[in-house]
């Protein structure tokens, strides 16, 4: 991600409350939120959890974006061909995540209509397949 858009904050695990923002202004948790988990993931190649694609209107902000699973993976955000995060999960951390994104006039990660919008994962773990999720929260800005 380059140095103009949207901040990043971490991959921690948890949730709830509203974001802050660089001003210290609380903002209401997301209006919207979408939800899917796959199943018996093999390891090796990436694989799409959720897919969202971006409304003619009105303008779409992410701004949260939760993720995880059974076991140790890599996780990407694409958004159309641009990396526009990313994470790994390994052996004694959580096998859980977040991103969330805030910019100065209180959005998040500005999305184009037409977008298609994906979270990816990358199982790491040979011989054992496992489930994972992901949770995509955006608010709508007229």
């Amino acid at each position: 991600m380059s140095g103009w858009g949207p901040k990043v904050i971490g991959g921690g695990s948890g949730g709830g409350g509203g974001l802050t923002y660089p001003n210290n202004t609380i903002l209401p948790d997301p209006a919207y939120s979408t939800y899917n988990e796959i199943s018996s993931v093999a390891s090796g190649s990436w694989v799409d959890i959720l897919v969202y694609v971006v409304p003619a209107s009105p303008v779409v902000h992410i701004v949260r974006i939760e993720y995880g699973g059974e076991n140790i993976a890599k996780y990407r955000l694409l958004a159309g061909a641009s990396v526009e995060a990313r994470d790994v999960k390994w052996f004694g951390d959580s096998l859980t995540g977040r991103w969330e994104f805030v910019n100065s006039d209180g959005g998040g990660l500005r999305m184009a209509a037409g977008t298609v919008v994906k979270v990816q994962v990358n199982h790491r773990r040979i011989g054992n397949p496992a489930d994972f999720f992901a949770r995509l929260q955006w608010r709508e800005i007229n």
